[in-house]
């Protein structure tokens, strides 16, 4: 992945650029669709979150070397939307998961609160290292 889009400035490698494309200009179709689609910028992350992504202290450092453990474990919350199953109606093809409008997970704790049955999925956790 060593050449740039000059529009969007994300990277591809040479086989991904598109057919029409010369050595003196080469165009790809994966990214911004050649400048003619413009996504807004992401937002900052939290300072705390920020800090956590970009330091170089020992915490930092151990936070991005456990990112994926925590990426697995907010995984296995809940999903909190409307999901729309017309399209497994019918069979005939792999099941596919479609939800609509914004995506939330939703956390709570792992036992139900007294007198209520359990409102979210359980976290199972295997291993005491990577729960903590």
């Amino acid at each position: 992945m060593s050449i740039e889009c000059s529009h969007c400035h994300a990277f591809h490698w040479k086989e991904e650029s598109l057919s029409h494309s010369t050595l003196a200009e080469i165009k790809f179709g994966m990214c911004c669709y050649q400048g003619k689609i413009s996504l807004t910028p992401l937002e900052q992350p939290p300072y705390d979150l920020h800090k956590y992504l970009t330091g170089q202290d020992a915490t930092a450092k151990l936070f991005r070397d456990r990112i994926r453990n925590y990426n697995y474990a907010l995984a296995m919350t809940s999903v909190g939307k409307a999901q729309n199953h017309t399209i497994n109606e019918h069979g005939g093809g792999p099941y596919t998961f479609i939800l609509e409008g914004q995506l939330n997970h939703l956390a709570g704790s792992l036992l139900p609160v007294e007198g209520q049955p359990p409102r979210y999925a359980q976290l199972y956790i295997h291993d005491s290292d990577i729960a903590l």
